[in-house]
């Protein structure tokens, strides 16, 4: 297994399972780090004399934002995988153009965050310590410390790496994609030296869907193009094919279905069904506050009014654009709203009231990971 991915650890399903397979990548991998310490000079307290405090500066700022939002444990987890898989723990994947054509942008990349955590732990430790800690440890840092957050162990991280100097999404374009067969997710994962048992481990059953940039859909004049969004789902989920119905502008975009599990759908409907003078890059905060918005467009979902039945509501924010989530009453839904462009997003997930009850904690998973990428 190479360093610079058997140094990664991958989350789609945030679990103890997945914490214990993460700090076993990161243990296992320290012969192989520390054969390369005469290079990148990887070793333990790397910042002891010249920033005493980063790892703990780190640690706070991660666990700020894991209390704040759960999630983000697992996102910064996703976050240090993919930046490893590409040119190893470089912290290319941070890397920003002024075109969409670095590594973040690469189709495999879709969904991946957390890039907020990182550039406010990059600021206090600038503001404390300028030029000193490299982006790429405080990747790696923080992947370990979400591990801590979300009530793991604690695990020492080497440091010391430098910073990548580029970054460009064809070098991505080997990425696990959704889209890849199991053969093709075989050969990826063998060619950075990774085993079978290793794909497997990593997967751990889930999988992110991206809607493709060629889909059809966004009917009616003057709309904006649906924007891709992703979200992460159980392997076991399979989309449901939908008649688009353009209803003044509002239609399902997408069904997925587990008929052990539950379902989910996609709504977009045009943000001028509640104002007609936000123009043509909307933000949710823009269109109301979570009641308007759920009061608004809770319908669009549930098919009557949801005055009374919001259980409760929560507001997420995820590289700069925010997240309205809300829980309804049985018939139980849960619904994480956003907008983008001029139309608003509605996703829902739901199951009956065997499922709710079984998989709750997987229904909650996949509501709370939708984006708008």
């Amino acid at each position: 297994m190479s360093r610079g991915v058997r140094e990664s650890i991958s989350k789609h399903s945030f679990s103890s399972r997945m914490i214990t397979i993460g700090i076993f990548l990161v243990l296992f991998s320290a012969h192989d780090l520390f054969s390369f310490s005469e290079a990148q000079q990887l070793r333990f307290g790397f910042y002891s004399e010249t920033c005493p405090s980063a790892e703990s500066i780190v640690g706070d700022v991660v666990k700020q934002a894991v209390t704040k939002d759960p999630g983000n444990a697992a996102v910064l987890l996703r976050l240090h995988f993919h930046d490893c898989f590409v040119e190893g723990c470089d912290g290319s994947i941070l890397i920003k153009h002024e075109v969409n054509d670095d590594e973040r942008f690469a189709p495999g990349n879709a969904g991946v965050g957390g890039f907020d955590v990182i550039d406010n732990a990059k600021s206090e430790l600038e503001r404390l310590c300028p030029g000193v800690v490299s982006c790429a440890d405080i990747v790696a840092l923080a992947a370990r410390d979400a591990v801590i957050a979300a009530k793991g162990p604690f695990y020492e991280v080497p440091t010391g790496r430098r910073d990548g100097l580029t970054s460009d999404k064809s070098n991505a374009a080997n990425l696990p994609d959704v889209e890849d067969s199991i053969n093709i997710l075989k050969s990826k994962f063998r060619e950075k030296g990774l085993s079978d048992k290793d794909l497997v481990l990593l997967s751990a059953g889930w999988r992110t869907y991206r809607r493709p940039d060629e889909k059809s859909g966004g009917h009616g004049v003057g709309w904006s193009p649906i924007i891709p969004y992703a979200f992460s789902v159980p392997q076991d989920w399979n989309e449901v094919p939908v008649s688009i119905a353009d209803l003044g502008g509002t239609e399902i975009d997408l069904r997925f279905a587990s008929p052990k599990e539950g379902r989910l759908s996609v709504i977009v409907a045009p943000v001028l069904r509640f104002a007609d003078n936000l123009g043509d890059n909307v933000k949710i905060e823009n269109i109301g506050t979570p009641a308007k918005v759920i009061n608004a467009f809770g319908p669009e979902v549930i098919g009557e009014n949801v005055e009374g039945k919001v259980l409760s509501s929560n507001v997420a924010e995820h590289d700069g654009r925010l997240y309205y989530q809300f829980e309804l009453e049985p018939p139980h839904v849960l619904i994480t709203a956003t907008a983008a462009g001029n139309r608003l997003y509605l996703f829902s997930v739901t199951g009956n009231g065997l499922q709710w009850k079984r998989y709750y904690k997987d229904l909650k998973k996949i509501a709370t990971s939708f984006r708008v990428v």
